[in-house]
């Protein structure tokens, strides 16, 4: 099947659900990215701001990654703290370790320290679900792990939804989007099967700019148009976040 078919198939699947119609620029500020190597491959937050200032934005993006890293470890570490403090976001996007939402212990771990990164801001949160892995890794095989990308993606967004409902915050929907299309036969995985190649990134960037009311067809290279139609189709609404308030669940 042709990438020109399965965007007829999406167009069709997603045309009767009431695509959102262009929503206004939002107010100017930071957005502060905080993940791990699912952002930093490919630099997400450099193509994210790319798309975004072509799209006639004046939003900076800034990140602060490491490999390997959970939310958590971003809080302990301290700097995010500072960060927070010195640069007054008006968004924060959140990606945890793609682990996180596949446990009781690691979901706990992870509201946690939502909850905690928060308390530090008045920030609006935006959160980027985790893609699961490739059908066939070994992450499903082991004991307590989903069986595979199905699963994985249901724990995974029923965490990130209940992160959304807690701290009145909005979920970019990058998880499910990049099932629909790997299920479809497009190639967003690098080799690992976890990580995501130079198109996989390029989608990430994509669903977060539509997120923030962006048309992430502005700034996309000619070979990644089509993917960046689907990205556009992926999102039904963009973030509203008019008065921020700062967390103060479990103080």
């Amino acid at each position: 099947m042709t990438h020109r078919l399965l965007r007829r198939s999406f167009l069709a699947l997603l045309g009767s659900a009431g695509i959102a119609s262009a929503t206004p620029v939002p107010p100017t500020g930071t957005i502060y990215v905080i993940g791990n190597s699912f952002v930093r491959r490919h630099d997400v937050g450099q193509i994210l701001g790319q798309l975004i200032t072509r799209a006639g934005s004046l939003n900076t993006v800034l990140t602060r990654v490491r490999d390997n890293a959970w939310l958590a470890d971003h809080l302990e570490n301290g700097a995010i703290i500072g960060d927070l403090r010195d640069l007054q976001p008006r968004w924060v996007v959140l990606q945890d370790h793609s682990l996180a939402a596949l446990t009781p212990e690691g979901r706990e771990r992870s509201t946690k320290a939502v909850r905690g990164i928060l308390k530090q801001t008045s920030a609006c949160p935006i959160f980027l679900t985790p893609w699961a892995r490739l059908e066939g890794h070994a992450l499903y095989s082991r004991p307590g792990m989903p069986a595979g990308p199905e699963e994985m993606l249901a724990r995974t967004d029923a965490h990130y939804d209940a992160l959304a409902t807690e701290f009145n915050g909005y979920v970019a929907p990058v998880a499910s989007g990049w099932h629909n299309l790997t299920s479809s036969g497009f190639r967003l995985h690098a080799e690992d099967g976890y990580h995501a190649n130079r198109a996989g990134a390029w989608f990430v960037a994509m669903i977060l700019a539509a997120s923030f009311g962006m048309d992430p067809r502005w700034g996309a290279p000619v070979e990644l148009a089509g993917l960046s139609n689907l990205a556009k189709l992926h999102v039904l609404y963009a973030a509203e976040c008019d008065q921020p308030v700062r967390s103060t669940v479990g103080s």
